[in-house]
């Protein structure tokens, strides 16, 4: 459905397994659920954010080329090379977000602990800024409180893709009719 230029898709079915594209232009926003046991090879984006979102209570992921175990909301920055992730008694969920383009000075992989995460405190809750300020595009978390709300956004240039995790929202939109003369 199409709300003043907003598109809403509502009750998104994860898979079982395997990647949802979320969106794709210009900017690609997918979810992927692993196997039990898989090498996930992350390739397709020359520059991308993987965020470790779920996983049950035994299951292990393992990033090689670092020598490093991920935890829940643990963050991987990764440019200009391939990321493979190692799962053991999954599934786990990650989110991905990124571009096709090259950061502009930038390459390798870099990994942020969920508790290292920048992090921004508003009145309606908080925003962790997942790949930090990066020039490309924006991967947050964002929480809002029960019963409170946000400021109202916004922009001529930037696209903005959510998704609701737990909860319901009321989205708030204006129609702007474009004028030629």
């Amino acid at each position: 459905m199409e709300f003043g230029g907003n598109l809403v898709n509502k009750n998104i079915i994860f898979p079982e397994h395997g990647e949802l594209i979320l969106g794709s232009d210009p900017y690609v926003y997918s979810c992927y659920v692993s196997k039990k046991d898989e090498v996930v090879q992350l390739n397709q984006l020359n520059s991308f954010t993987v965020f470790f979102l779920k996983a049950n209570n035994n299951s292990s992921v393992f990033i090689e080329s670092k020598k490093s175990y991920l935890g829940l909301g643990d963050v991987v920055q990764v440019e200009g090379q391939q990321l493979d992730i190692y799962v053991k008694n999954g599934p786990v969920t990650f989110l991905v977000a990124g571009t096709k383009e090259f950061h502009p000075s930038t390459r390798g992989i870099e990994i942020t602990n969920s508790e290292d995460i920048y992090k921004v405190k508003k009145p309606w809750g908080y925003e962790h800024w997942l790949n930090k300020q990066h020039p490309n595009y924006a991967l947050k978390e964002i929480f809002i409180k029960q019963g409170t709300k946000t400021s109202l956004q916004y922009h001529n240039f930037k696209r903005e893709t959510n998704l609701i995790f737990n909860g319901t929202t009321n989205l708030h939109y204006k129609n702007n009719e474009i004028i030629h003369n």
